[in-house]
């Protein structure tokens, strides 16, 4: 299943335990004061592996790859 959404969307599933990949994009500017992605999500770096790759333009795709369940 592919899901699309803004950071609460993903925040939502990722808390959820639902997601087993994930392609981000971050792009190096601001624009107002935002969502934060990974406000509760502690630990979530435990379960995903995170390749990054950043392009000439600036932005960096981050795959996200979840680890093995025990």
């Amino acid at each position: 299943m592919r899901i699309g959404g803004g950071p609460s969307t993903v925040n939502a599933f990722l808390q959820a335990d639902l997601v087993d990949f994930m392609h981000l994009v971050v792009v190096p500017i601001v624009l107002g004061t935002g969502v934060r992605v990974w406000d509760g999500l502690a630990g979530l770096e435990e379960r995903f592996s995170v390749e990054s790759v950043t392009t000439g333009s600036g932005l960096t795709h981050q795959l996200w790859n979840r680890k093995s369940r025990p």
